[in-house]
């Protein structure tokens, strides 16, 4: 992978082998068709009602997309960008990562005829832009400058194939003649390394296959670390033979298989039809009594709060009456009181009077 660091001891050269390919005739290997899909996938505005126009466009695109993983990568290396502007004499105020970044992509971009910028490198800098693309070569400067022009390719290429699906991958591996089997980014290894057999190496796509194992030895007695040294497809292929689910990763597959060599054939096998059903139904049904339950304790405090709420109702309108009573009680006492005063004062005038009465009609006579 350009963007992975490679071992510093191994000294790798970019362009070292006569197996290698031409890039163009491998892409041509391809259908018209998975061209197109590639593409398509990619969102590449190209032509492509003929091979070599679509291989045009696809490596055209691949250009790009390194490039911009190239300047990507730099930015992670200040001193290597620090260099770069210094060389082509392109000042920025400050050791500002991002500052020297743009700085030197409006550099990179400006110059059309990229053989010649890197041509225009020193030695030093040159081996640095190796290092940031995870390369290490002991050449000339004229093989380093090919050598990262190279990387940014094969960067492109990789950023590319990783945007596609898996099985477009196979399908791309099968038309090469290629194994197909392994990771998504092992096969991508495998069709880059067609014309850079080097890349191989930095992502182990150029190892021997791996050795298949017997799944008929899984049997009873078997314990997990013994089951974990199969290859995860071997478990899921042992799983389809014994009627067991075979999705989850490979410490579950391996759980799966040893509850089922235990005995537990239930919880191991998937569910038919009718047994998806009734689980969802009853799953649903337990909803809905969880929500009518809801329903029904909200309905309960509904009404005990309504009915607190009519209680304080009550008490307030009984104590406004029991008030009324008193005060029309004190008024009425009040009344009664005013009345016997009056009456006691009238009883008194009308004593005085009945005194005085016979007094004033004896001094008359007199």
């Amino acid at each position: 992978m350009a963007g992975e660091k490679n071992n510093k001891d191994k000294k790798t050269t970019a362009s070292s082998s006569d197996e290698a390919q031409d890039l163009e005739t491998v892409l041509e290997k391809l259908s018209l068709d998975l061209l197109k899909e590639y593409m398509q996938g990619n969102n590449i505005k190209g032509k492509k009602s003929t091979k070599k126009a679509a291989v045009d466009s696809i490596l055209e695109d691949a250009q790009k997309k390194g490039e911009k993983e190239f300047i990507k990568l730099l930015e992670k290396e200040p001193e290597t960008l620090k260099l770069a502007l210094e060389e082509f004499d392109v000042k920025v105020t400050g050791s500002n990562k991002s500052k020297m970044k743009s700085a030197f992509e409006k550099l990179f971009k400006k110059s059309e005829d990229k053989e010649e910028f890197f041509n225009k490198c020193s030695l030093e800098l040159l081996t640095k832009f190796l290092e940031a693309l995870g390369m290490e070569e002991d050449s000339s400067k004229e093989e380093k400058a090919e050598a990262v022009m190279e990387e940014i390719l094969i960067a492109g290429l990789k950023a590319g194939f990783s945007t596609m699906a898996k099985e477009f991958i196979s399908d791309v591996c099968k038309a090469l003649d290629v194994p197909s089997s392994g990771s998504k980014k092992v096969c991508i290894a495998r069709i880059i390394g067609l014309s850079f057999p080097h890349y191989l190496d930095t992502v182990g796509g150029g190892k021997e296959e791996k050795q298949s194992n017997d799944i008929s030895n899984i049997k009873d007695g078997v314990d997990f670390t013994e089951l974990y040294q199969y290859y995860t497809e071997e478990l899921q292929e042992y799983c389809k033979q014994n009627g067991l689910k075979k999705t989850g990763s490979k410490k579950e597959l391996c759980k799966r298989i040893l509850k089922f060599l235990a005995g537990d054939t239930e919880t191991t096998k998937p569910m038919k039809p009718g047994q998806r059903r009734n689980k969802k139904r009853g799953q649903k049904r337990k909803k809905e009594g969880e929500e009518g339950e809801g329903e029904k304790k909200e309905g309960e405090e509904g009404e005990a709060k309504e009915g607190e709420e009519k209680e304080k109702k009550t008490t307030k309108k009984a104590t406004k009456k029991t008030r009324g009573r008193k005060k029309k009680t004190a008024e009425k006492e009040e009344s009664d009181e005013k009345e016997g005063d009056d009456k006691e004062e009238k009883e008194e005038k009308q004593e005085k009077d009945e005194e005085e009465g016979p007094k004033t009609k004896k001094n008359k006579q007199e």
